[in-house]
């Protein structure tokens, strides 16, 4: 704000994104690669489809995850977008949490009891032991905050329901990812450079013609997300003089890259028709759809991770219409059920037990047996069996606590196991206490997993 114009006065202007692009390709040059291949995510794709229309020669290739293209958007475009994009996630969770029992946020009428928590937090904030205040505004943040990603509902449920009890901790820490604020109190700078960047580059309303009907439309489409608005807000630019000559630059890009924009169908912050139209604008790029919710995938999906993968390390372009879906649990390979009966030990069952301890189902096929012998002797009894099997042990220096222990079948490749060990004090740092995550006295917790070798 204007502590920023007051330091660097008009110089703010050349914090521009094709300023940026031009500083990635002296990145470029004095590293001596004579093209880049980049990954973009949210802005960051709107930033490398600037760069290749500045220097579409410069280019090998490009994922751009999570597209943002405003250019050309109409003014209701440009209020609206974004804001649809949040108000519709926010109700797919209100109604997530009104038909799921593990919803810790307990509510027949969602939106009803959201608003409910926001008047009593408006009226009197929760004091947390740390002393800091938790009110409608942190309630807000870390509702935005979780809406980026389904991983977060469950987490902003128990806060939720925290925050009607009078503890606001879980809200102050969903607020406090979204701003970058470390336990240090010490901010990121995310907060105070993205208006500096979006004025810079255009990225800004100019001002309805019209901002009373804007307003009514925004809350017509938006309700939640634009329940406090008031038509000051559609009526000029957040930008000073310093910007006025700002113009953004439209992605124009013909050349013959390897370039895939990827689109969330149920993205908050970057709706999918902004993917749409950059891909449109990058021409022969490849548009990928991503069918689950969430902002940004490649990395978490398996699918676009994998179309990443194979852009960047094989020059391979996914095939034109190709979607994306959630992560679904791995089948259990043909053989498992033949190797893994031979290990002793009782089952214990769940999906959700693994993915606790990072054996997520979509990414490991995983079993976990309590074993009645310490960690010693059943590390000796897994390794018989194995053993006894074909298996080879391909790490004999691990133990399966520091580091896990792998066995493999030297006539098949795809046949593996990887062996852990979990204590009671891991369970127990977790919240898996008695009756649920309970051991036995002297018994021990193993796990054996396999993974797809591709």
């Amino acid at each position: 704000g204007d502590g920023c114009v007051g330091k660097f006065g008009d110089s703010l202007r050349h914090y521009s994104t094709a300023n940026t692009a031009r500083d990635m390709d002296l990145l470029r040059e004095s590293m001596g690669f004579k093209k880049i291949n980049y990954l973009g995510y949210s802005y960051g794709t709107y930033l490398g489809g600037v760069y290749a229309t500045l220097f579409p020669k410069n280019v090998e290739s490009m994922v751009l995850d999570s597209a943002f293209d405003p250019v050309g958007d109409t003014e209701e475009e440009d209020a609206l977008t974004q804001a649809i994009g949040f108000n519709e996630t926010y109700n797919r969770f209100g109604a997530w949490c009104e038909d799921n029992k593990s919803c810790a946020f307990t509510t027949s009428d969602f939106n009803s009891d959201w608003l409910a928590l926001e008047e009593k937090l408006d009226e009197e904030s929760i004091v947390t032991k740390s002393g800091r205040f938790v009110n409608q505004e942190v309630l807000e943040t870390a509702t935005v905050q979780a809406l980026y990603s389904e991983d977060y509902w469950s987490i902003l449920a128990k806060a939720l329901q925290d925050a009607r009890n009078g503890k606001g901790a879980g809200l102050l820490a969903l607020a406090d990812e979204y701003n970058g604020r470390d336990a240090k109190g010490h901010y990121a700078t995310s907060s105070n450079s993205k208006p500096i960047i979006e004025c810079a580059s255009g990225i800004v309303s100019k001002g309805a013609k019209n901002p009373a009907k804007l307003l009514k439309t925004a809350k017509e489409k938006a309700p939640w997300y634009y329940r406090h608005a008031k038509k000051s807000w559609f009526e000029e630019s957040d930008c000073g003089k310093s910007f006025d000559d700002a113009e953004l630059i439209s992605l124009d890009y013909s050349g013959d890259a390897l370039i895939v924009v990827i689109g969330g169908e149920k993205d908050a912050a970057t709706p999918f028709r902004w993917a749409e139209k950059m891909s449109k604008n990058l021409k022969g790029s490849v548009l990928v759809t991503y069918t689950g919710e969430g902002h940004t995938s490649v990395g978490s999906n398996r699918c676009t991770t994998k179309i990443a993968r194979q852009v960047f390390s094989k020059g391979i372009f996914p095939t034109v219409g190709t979607k994306c879906g959630i992560d679904l649990p791995l089948e259990q390979p043909g053989w498992w059920a033949d190797l893994s009966r031979t290990v002793p030990g009782v089952r214990y069952p769940g999906v959700e037990f693994g993915s606790s301890f990072e054996f997520a189902p979509e990414d490991y096929f995983s079993e976990f047996l309590v074993i009645d012998k310490d960690v010693d002797a059943s590390r000796a009894a897994i390794a018989a069996a194995f053993s006894s099997r074909g298996l080879v042990n391909m790490s004999p220096e691990n133990d399966g606590l520091g580091d896990y222990i792998f066995f493999g079948n030297p006539q098949v490749q795809q046949q593996f196991f990887g062996l852990g060990f979990i204590t009671k004090a891991d369970m127990e740092d977790l919240g898996f206490v008695a009756p649920y995550g309970f051991l036995p006295e002297g018994s021990t917790l193993a796990v054996i997993y396999s993974y797809p070798l591709d």
